[in-house]
């Protein structure tokens, strides 16, 4: 199965979503507030990522109806 240009677009911004928030040592350490910041941004990359790429994945591969014997 060969991967169209919008799954190869889609599994960059995944990853680096995925290395944004494993970052070690950002935000600091003890920094209540950098940490919250932090952690909505990177909850709302993954969402937007995984929706927005759901959407554009199944407007590419429909699926089939079933049959009506």
């Amino acid at each position: 199965m060969k991967l169209v240009k919008a799954e190869k677009i889609w599994l960059a911004v995944c990853i680096m979503g995925y290395l944004f928030y494993n970052i070690p040592g950002f935000p600091q350490y003890g920094d209540m507030r950098a940490a919250v910041i932090h952690g909505v941004v990177s909850m709302v990359w993954v969402w937007a990522a995984n929706y927005i790429g759901f959407f554009i994945i199944n407007r590419i591969y429909r699926l089939k109806k079933p049959r009506q014997d």
